[in-house]
């Protein structure tokens, strides 16, 4: 007994502490491809709400913004992601709370007027981003977005729809990947 009771402790050790559940890939990629389903689907709908079930309050208002700024100039956004491909992902050492996932992605964007359904613009675009995700009650929600590289080309019209990348200081017009 006396030889069998430090093996039981060291398996509880090993094992009985491990209680939280490791994080894999497909969990924080799952989380980036409900939310780019969700966020189209706000932009097509003009209602971001169900965002919220995969994205930070912040995050939910800054496309809610972004929505509604284009609903002032009577234009609604319809966006499809034509391809993702997720180049890798992390869990931050220093807070096991927060990941990052980099992604390549390429969506066509077509702009609407709200008033007679003409389609004003259509764009295909084309991103690598960084979503900084955070766990929140068991689930990983997308907290913000970098954009890195982005390029443009422009069907019909000349709207665009992209976010200032990160390094880009405001006040200045985003520069486009080569």
């Amino acid at each position: 007994m006396k030889k069998v009771f430090p093996l039981i402790l060291a398996a509880l050790l090993l094992f009985g502490c491990a209680e939280q559940k490791s994080t894999s890939a497909q969990e924080l990629q799952d989380s980036v491809q409900t939310y780019n389903r969700l966020l189209s689907e706000g932009y097509r709908s003009l209602n971001m709400t169900p965002l919220a079930r995969i994205a930070t309050p912040q995050r939910t208002t800054k496309a809610y913004h972004h929505m509604a700024a284009l609903g002032e100039g009577r234009i609604r956004m319809d966006t499809l992601l034509d391809e993702i491909t997720f180049l890798d992902s992390k869990i931050l050492a220093d807070n096991q709370n927060k990941a990052e996932i980099r992604t390549r992605e390429q969506w066509t964007c077509n702009f609407y007027n709200i008033d007679t359904n003409e389609k004003v613009s259509d764009n295909i675009i084309t991103y690598e981003n960084v979503y900084h995700l955070v766990l929140e009650a068991g689930r990983w929600l997308v907290d913000d977005i970098s954009i890195r590289k982005w390029s443009e080309t422009n069907k019909k019209g000349g709207l665009s729809f992209f976010e200032r990348p990160a390094d880009q200081p405001k006040g200045k017009a985003p520069v486009k990947s080569k």
